[in-house]
């Protein structure tokens, strides 16, 4: 999140896209970065793709126990 949000605020979808892509596979990490991409879709109002990457986080805090992010999501 900490290379995320700066890269957001910059506008800089190159550096949003590689921070997203390192995150991928990492237990207690991708959910996190698929959540942040969903609100970075929402905000866009881009509602469609916001609710399949939220869905994805849900997906991916679910195998590391995580029910109560899960459930946040």
């Amino acid at each position: 999140m900490n290379r995320y949000e700066p890269a957001f605020l910059k506008g800089d979808t190159a550096r949003l896209a590689l921070v997203a892509a390192a995150a991928t596979g990492k237990l207690g990490t991708e959910d996190l970065l698929l959540a942040a991409q969903a609100d970075t879709e929402a905000w866009h109002g881009k509602l469609k793709n916001a609710r399949k990457l939220t869905q994805g986080a849900i997906e991916s805090a679910e195998p590391n126990d995580a029910k109560e992010t899960a459930a946040t999501y």
